[in-house]
């Protein structure tokens, strides 16, 4: 049998070598070893994250749709040193990645905060993308942001069960969308491209293009699922029961590229 050995040491044996350094690393997080399938299919989505740059751009990336269980599903395939946190009524599940809940209390904390954490990201060129597995069942439900404190800092989407997007980025200022935006298994992009220019993209077709100023990146991490109301850091806000199965961070992304993520993700799952 074949073998090889990752980082700290772990065996990563069987019939499948993995060839991406970084899947390694990954994988060699795992507390349950992968099996060979998880290993060819973990080695290359890296391979397709790499190929297409947007692993160069990003800053942190989660995949916890059909991760093979929980400990390794909330693990950043960017930051070798960070892991999501799951609070309150918010869960992962292998069909789904996270999902959430409209109790209060209930986020997923990615442990990113856009002003300390931010290496690619910048405050006129930066993307904050989704895969969303399943759109809230009702009205003024957030799927990743922060709210409060200084308003120019703002960065959401919220939206509802009829796929309505609401967005900010690095703004007080933003759009109110048009139901239908959002469905089910689709790559959503909000991307901040200039001072005074930002667009919301689904499946690398834009579906808003604004011209609010930006102000500054946000002093507290973003949470997914609900807002991080900076206000009372720590505690959240319009707690959703949506569902995400991947999410990430970085400089912005062309529609190609946007595209070509959409497609490493479904070729995961």
């Amino acid at each position: 049998m074949s073998a090889i050995i990752g980082h700290a040491g772990l065996m990563l044996g069987g019939g499948y070598t993995p060839t991406d350094a970084d899947a390694i690393a990954f994988m060699a997080r795992f507390t349950v070893p992968p099996n060979d399938t998880r290993k060819q299919d973990t080695d290359t989505l890296f391979l397709a994250l790499k190929s297409n740059s947007i692993w160069s751009l990003s800053d942190t990336i989660y995949v916890p749709k059909a991760a093979q269980d929980q400990q390794s599903g909330l693990l950043d395939l960017k930051r070798t040193a960070k892991a999501a946190t799951l609070n309150g009524a918010a869960t992962w599940t292998s069909a789904n990645g996270f999902v959430g809940s409209a109790a209060a209390g209930a986020f997923v904390n990615p442990d990113y905060v856009p002003a300390t954490d931010a290496v690619n990201l910048a405050l006129n060129n930066a993307c904050y993308w989704m895969y969303v597995t399943a759109l809230p069942s009702t009205a003024g439900k957030n799927y990743f942001g922060r709210i409060g404190g200084v308003a120019a800092r703002a960065t959401y989407i919220t939206g509802d069960n009829a796929g309505k997007a609401d967005a900010k980025i690095h703004s007080s200022a933003g759009n109110v969308g048009a139901a239908g935006n959002i469905s089910a298994n689709s790559l959503i992009c909000l991307q901040r491209t200039g001072s005074t220019t930002w667009a919301l993209y689904k499946d690398g077709v834009s579906l808003y293009t604004g011209t609010d100023t930006s102000g500054s990146l946000s002093e507290v991490g973003l949470f997914i699922l609900a807002l991080h109301n900076a206000n009372t850091p720590g505690t959240s806000t319009d707690n959703s029961d949506a569902k995400i199965g991947a999410w990430g961070a970085g400089s912005q992304m062309t529609t190609g590229q946007m595209s070509a993520l959409k497609a490493a993700l479904d070729a995961y799952y």
